[in-house]
């Protein structure tokens, strides 16, 4: 039988569900989505411009303030 991966992470490992967690982690996997389809942008429009990225993309979360690369 298959586990629904969304659905495993709400519970923790002892199987009680843990919804704490749960939201903090649909919260960062949002963010991490959020970021990957900024670069892609940021990459697009430097390419659509006739410039290439030469070096690696850093940007920081301004709440968090976690980076990203």
């Amino acid at each position: 039988m298959a586990v629904d991966k969304k659905r495993s992470d709400l519970f923790n490992g002892s199987g009680y569900p843990d919804p704490t967690a749960y939201a903090c982690i649909l919260k960062e996997n949002d963010l991490e989505k959020k970021c990957s389809l900024l670069i892609k942008v940021v990459k697009t429009v430097i390419e659509l411009s006739g410039f290439e990225v030469v070096g690696r993309i850093v940007i920081r979360d301004k709440k968090s303030g976690r980076l990203f690369k």
